[in-house]
């Protein structure tokens, strides 16, 4: 699905495109797609993340700027692929066109 058709199932869901603010999220993340969602997990997965630059962007859902960064080095920003996914491999973000379909993973705070 696209960026934005992942936020809209998210939302629908009760929660929202996960939002990767520090390491100890990318390693939780790490965990679960080698186990509990190894056989839900595809090559790509959409983050919560619209960028707007190579170091600044928005969290989808609360609009959190940017405070942690886990980009691929090999990475170059384009306005015309500002939404970002995670690689299933080695969890660096990537931009893409926000049309493009990739899986998604929800997040829901406790408590909702």
């Amino acid at each position: 699905m696209s960026w934005i058709g992942a936020a809209t199932w998210c939302q629908m869901k009760g929660g929202e495109v996960v939002t990767i603010d520090s390491q100890a999220v990318v390693s939780m993340i790490d965990w679960y797609k080698d186990n509990d969602w190894s056989s839900q997990w595809s090559a790509h997965v959409w983050t919560g993340l619209y960028a707007f630059g190579i170091d600044s962007g928005l969290w989808q859902g609360t609009c959190a700027s940017l405070d942690f960064l886990f980009v691929a080095p090999s990475e170059t920003y384009s306005s015309g692929a500002p939404c970002m996914y995670m690689d299933k491999d080695d969890l660096y973000w990537h931009y893409d066109d926000c049309a493009s379909k990739h899986h998604v993973v929800c997040q829901v705070q406790n408590g909702m």
